[in-house]
């Protein structure tokens, strides 16, 4: 029996992790930006360019900061409830070295008029 996990053990472990999330962006990425499809949501217009300034328009990524006067649902025509938080912090490694992060979480539920133009009623998350 190991008294603890190994360098490459947590190495992997991160890898699966950042590799999972790499993957759930792709997805929410791919479903914010189909236009026209039934049931799939239509992006906001505006968003945030590469440099991560708000946009009005032809964003990067058509998400804004999760703080008010900005819009904090990430689907157009959208009529429903909406959680945001963004929390910041530092952690500390095993090593002693500090690491800072940043995170913003959103949910929606609601009615939206999707690709198609037709009203449709779901729920989504952004982590």
């Amino acid at each position: 029996m190991r008294a603890g996990v190994s360098r490459g053990d947590w190495l992997w472990r991160i890898g699966v992790v950042v590799g999972a999330a790499g993957v759930v962006l792709a997805l929410f990425v791919a479903a914010a930006s189909a236009r026209g499809k039934p049931g799939d949501p239509s992006p906001i217009p505006g968003g945030l360019s590469s440099d991560l300034s708000p946009v009005p328009s032809d964003p990067f990524i058509h998400l804004l900061p999760p703080t008010l006067p900005f819009e904090m649902a990430t689907i157009a025509d959208f009529n429903g409830t909406v959680g945001a938080s963004e929390i910041q912090g530092t952690a500390h490694g095993s090593d002693g070295t500090s690491y800072t992060f940043d995170t913003d979480m959103r949910f929606m539920q609601g009615e939206y008029v999707d690709g198609a133009g037709q009203l449709q009623h779901g729920s989504f998350a952004f982590i």
